[in-house]
């Protein structure tokens, strides 16, 4: 009777307050004795108000009070239907969430087009501000002063972010110097210490660029990269506009060795004129005849033939 129908809404309704789950038994069972109870005409009786009022708060409210392993139990169907669920309660899922954090990470690598396009784009801004004074003008002012240092300074900064770039691209595979990236990155690395070269000045702090420089020595080693003399015709013209008069001509000794690099034919350019006057000015710092020492690498820049270095002077 209308006493048994109120006692069975008693205990669904008990078990909604305590914040227990109903099974899909009892929900269906409810629903049934409401529409029991709607027929009898108790629906405006203060209980059964109450009592799905009730039903109504723990059941169809946030699914976030309800036990985690029942949250799932409003979705309808299966795959699409549950993730569609989850997007309009705000909850995105993982693998969305996960492609959303690497899009807004910034990409660490480079391929070589791009770091050759954004040489590129450096070369293009050195070329507006004028070259350097020679080595040996002393203070020799540069073309165009105004803002000139700060954009070089700006523009070594830039390159040797990009040399990070392309350090990282290695270490991750993405490019492969023992492979078809090998005379790319050893062209790369050229055009960077041209860069370099053209950023020499004076920067009013620690910076040293020689330092820098370097660096693209020792990985055009480590990656066995071919090392052509305009690494170190731009390593050596660093060094002199640092004054480290030593170090360059220790780079340009090498340069010249047959035994250390080789019969490599050189281009005849104002590098072989800063070598030469590094070892100069080395030669004077240690107190040795700078016409013998500038004299020893002429005779190694020369090639002479065999049969007539005897009648050679």
């Amino acid at each position: 009777g209308d006493f048994g129908l109120i006692g069975m809404l008693r205990n669904c309704a008990k078990k909604a307050h305590v914040g227990s789950c109903l099974s899909a038994r009892d929900f269906s069972s409810f629903h049934a004795l409401l529409y029991a109870v709607n027929r009898k005409t108790l629906a405006k009786s203060k209980r059964v108000t109450v009592l799905r009022s009730a039903f109504s708060t723990r059941v169809f409210s946030s699914r976030n009070e309800l036990p985690l392993d029942r949250r799932r139990a409003p979705a309808i169907g299966k795959g699409n239907a549950a993730k569609q669920v989850e997007n309009k309660n705000g909850q995105q899922p993982l693998q969305q969430t996960l492609k959303s954090v690497r899009q807004n990470q910034p990409r660490i690598t480079i391929t070589a087009s791009e770091a050759g396009e954004h040489i590129s784009y450096l070369q293009e801004r050195l070329s507006e501000l004028g070259s350097l004074p020679p080595v040996w003008s002393g203070g020799a002012t540069l073309e165009k002063p105004k803002n000139s240092v700060d954009e070089r300074k700006t523009i070594f900064r830039e390159a040797h972010a990009l040399l990070d770039r392309i350090e990282k691209s290695v270490n991750t595979q993405q490019l492969n110097p023992s492979g078809k990236h090998g005379r790319e990155l050893s062209l790369l690395l050229g055009q960077i210490l041209e860069v370099y070269s053209k950023t020499a000045v004076p920067f009013g702090d620690d910076t040293s660029i020689f330092d820098a420089c370097c660096k693209i020595l020792t990985l055009l080693e480590m990656w066995n990269l071919d090392v052509m003399p305009f690494h170190y015709s731009c390593a050596v013209e660093v060094a002199a506009r640092e004054s480290r008069w030593k170090e360059a001509s220790i780079l340009f000794s090498d340069q010249i060795d047959p035994d250390v690099f080789g019969q490599a034919p050189m281009e005849i350019t104002h590098h072989l004129a800063v070598g030469l006057y590094s070892i100069a000015r080395n030669a004077q710092l240690e107190g040795g005849s700078t016409v013998d020492h500038v004299m020893d690498a002429v005779l190694k820049l020369a090639m002479v033939c065999p049969t007539d270095q005897d009648e050679c002077k």
